[in-house]
């Protein structure tokens, strides 16, 4: 039995980790410096302090013609971070939706943590269409992936067609009237990728898992003997 239990280990040692395949990829054909105290373009974000911290000195943002791409079948987990909007903006994916109150000056901060919204099964492809702003203000436009009013927040240096890991997060940002503003910081949204199945390594160790308990009860059952009781 040791020696199954032994081989057991040494095969599970041989699974892949968790985080080694590629749960999604970001692609844009540019990207935009988010605009700091005293930056431009626009109005300063009011959540730079914090992006920055996140995401590292001088975050960028991806808007026009970006597209997120899930490799297969991903959970998404949202979180609600802040909003500067006096609108009330909502944000909606997989059928549910989130809107925010109605009046926000200084405006609404959840960060770091972020406040949790939903967690929802999404299919491999693009999240155009899928992931979408809207907003009250009779000015305003809504706005999905790719489109204008949609930011995706990333780390200065991140290159289009980078991929991320099952357990990372992205940030998304909303302009809900893009005129004269152009910062993004209307509503911004914590997006974390969760596997939908289990990993390959985590089935191995499963079946692996119930061969051993198996072969112990054979053996077990092998090794009983019949006793008699004479009165």
């Amino acid at each position: 039995m040791r020696k199954h239990l032994a081989a057991v280990a040494a095969l599970s040692a041989l699974a892949l980790p968790a985080g080694a395949n590629a749960a999604a990829t970001i692609t844009f054909p540019s990207t935009t410096p988010v605009p700091g105290p005293g930056g431009a373009p626009g109005p300063d974000n009011m959540f730079y302090p914090e992006l920055s911290t996140i995401l590292g000195a001088n975050p960028v943002y991806a808007s026009v013609g970006a597209a997120i791409s899930l490799t297969e079948a991903h959970i998404l987990q949202f979180d609600f971070m802040g909003s500067e909007s006096g609108y009330a903006d909502t944000f909606s994916a997989a059928g549910m939706s989130y809107t925010e109150g109605t009046a926000h000056d200084p405006g609404e901060n959840h960060f770091p943590g972020g406040t949790p919204l939903w967690s929802a099964y999404f299919a491999a492809g693009d999240l155009a269409g899928l992931l979408n702003f809207s907003t009250s203000d009779p000015l305003g436009s809504a706005a999905t992936v790719g489109e204008q009013g949609f930011a995706i927040f990333l780390p200065s240096l991140f290159e289009s067609g980078t991929s991320l890991q099952n357990g990372d997060s992205f940030y998304i940002g909303y302009d809900d009237y893009i005129t004269g503003d152009d910062n993004h910081d209307d509503f911004l949204v914590k997006v974390t990728l969760l596997p939908a199945v289990p990993e390959p390594s985590t089935w191995l160790l499963m079946i692996l898992g119930f061969g051993a308990i198996g072969y112990g009860m054979r053996q077990r059952k092998q090794t009983e003997r019949i006793r008699f009781n004479f009165a």
